[in-house]
């Protein structure tokens, strides 16, 4: 399910208790729902796509789409149905692989960098592409598609998660209200705040059991895959309790309670239990530098 653009605009003006145009235009309330989506995308982080882009045999840098904030990965498929990920590394440390010859040819990409702000974001891939028409996959953060101000009959979608469209309404409901010297603009912009954090925090707290506790903990032979299947359920469980919670619902102290439970529960686990990992994992390990990498396969 999604919202078309003239259902905020029509949402917005039921908060302004004005039906039909008369201080607040849609044009206006229509550019503010599209500063919203772009603050909300830049802050947030939230929308996450792919895109790609084909190599040119010697060329090392790419215009990265102008709609792209960051990018995060970057996967070369050699053309065997392979997706190899690329190392990253930032522009400044470059200069320790590829010294004084930054251009130089010899083999597949194996580093990838960006440089630039957006939307002159631009990628760099080390070693140079040796062939043309090999393509590139960048796993991306970007702007949402921007809406048509001066359509009278909008009904595309809006480009945003459902679960959060509320602050969208916050923000252009905020921007209408400064306008017209109201002093409520103040709480508005309070709210829109407060809630920006509130999706921020719901991202990070959801995230980091999956990738910082379950996964590595069953890898690790630490706990058995069921307990860490129900920390995974418990959180995605508060997940949901929080954002029906902003919604206004109430859940969301019950909700916590599987996580909850399973934090104590996990607690007393590794007390009785203890950390029984295989001798393996605690072996430390090093990889070597793609440039190290060609230097031990030339000898």
């Amino acid at each position: 399910m999604t919202l078309t653009v003239n259902q905020v605009v029509a949402s917005v003006r039921s908060r302004l208790d004005e039906v039909t145009t008369a201080t607040w235009t849609d044009t206006e309330i229509k550019r503010w729902t599209n500063e919203a989506l772009r603050d909300l995308a830049r802050r947030t982080k939230h929308l996450r796509d792919t895109t790609t882009v084909t190599t040119t045999a010697g060329q090392a840098e790419y215009t990265v789409p102008a709609n792209v904030i960051e990018v995060d990965l970057v996967y070369d498929a050699p053309g065997d149905g392979r997706q190899i990920p690329l190392m990253h590394q930032a522009f400044q440390g470059m200069n320790a692989l590829w010294g004084q010859n930054m251009d130089r040819s010899g083999g597949d990409p194996q580093v990838w960098t960006q440089w630039g702000t957006p939307p002159l974001l631009k990628l760099r891939l080390y070693p140079t592409p040796p062939a043309s028409s090999k393509t590139v996959t960048l796993y991306v953060v970007r702007l949402p598609a921007s809406i048509t101000e001066d359509d009278a009959s909008n009904t595309t979608a809006l480009d945003f998660p459902l679960a959060w469209v509320d602050l969208v309404k916050d923000y252009a409901e905020y921007c209408a209200l400064r306008k017209d010297r109201d002093q409520r603009w103040k709480e508005s912009f309070d709210l829109y705040n407060s809630r920006v954090d509130d999706m921020l925090q719901v991202s990070d707290y959801t995230n980091q059991p999956m990738e910082m506790i379950a996964d590595p903990m069953v890898s690790a032979g630490v706990v058995p895959r069921w307990l860490a299947v129900w920390g995974l359920v418990g959180y995605a469980i508060i997940f949901v309790g929080m954002i029906s919670e902003i919604m206004g619902s109430g859940l969301g102290l019950a909700s916590s309670l599987p996580g909850g439970l399973w934090e104590m529960f996990v607690g007393g686990w590794l007390i009785v239990k203890g950390f029984n990992a295989p001798a393996s994992a605690a072996e430390p390990t090093t990889t070597a530098l793609p440039s190290e990498q060609a230097s031990l396969s030339a000898a």
